[in-house]
């Protein structure tokens, strides 16, 4: 499932759930925190969840359409930024809240958010992260 966060929906899913849901968890936040957290999916022009939602499947095991979902985000990423956009896929707190997944329409018993995919325009040049050591992380065999 393929949720589209739009205008008025970022400012209420903002006041209605991460506000108090980051309040709620972070007793000792301050007023910035608070609403940096609010704040959150005002910082690109879009932000779409994307949420597994798997079935029973006779052929298809759920681990697979668990995959799928995250390829459904990958894929939307490598195409937003093909068109010359910055992409940001983020999984933090609010795709592991509840809350967050029922606002969204999500099931709660079923399903779970792969993550939020953040598209817009570059003010600057994104710094590299660290990265794991190649050898650590690829066997050849």
């Amino acid at each position: 499932k393929i949720v589209i966060i739009k205008d008025k929906a970022r400012i209420k899913l903002g006041l209605e759930v991460l506000k108090p849901e980051f309040e709620k968890n972070n007793p000792e936040a301050s007023r910035e925190e608070i609403d940096y957290e609010r704040d959150r999916f005002l910082r690109a022009s879009v932000v779409i969840a994307v949420i597994s939602s798997p079935v029973s499947h006779p052929k298809i095991p759920k681990w697979e359409m668990y995959l799928s979902a995250g390829a459904v985000c990958q894929n939307i990423l490598i195409a937003a930024q093909s068109l010359n956009y910055a992409g940001q896929w983020i999984t933090e707190w609010y795709s592991y809240n509840e809350k967050m997944l029922i606002a969204l329409g999500g099931d709660p018993s079923n399903d779970k958010i792969a993550g939020f995919i953040y598209i817009g325009k570059k003010d600057k040049e994104p710094t590299e992260r660290r990265r794991p050591i190649l050898n650590k992380v690829v066997s050849f065999i």
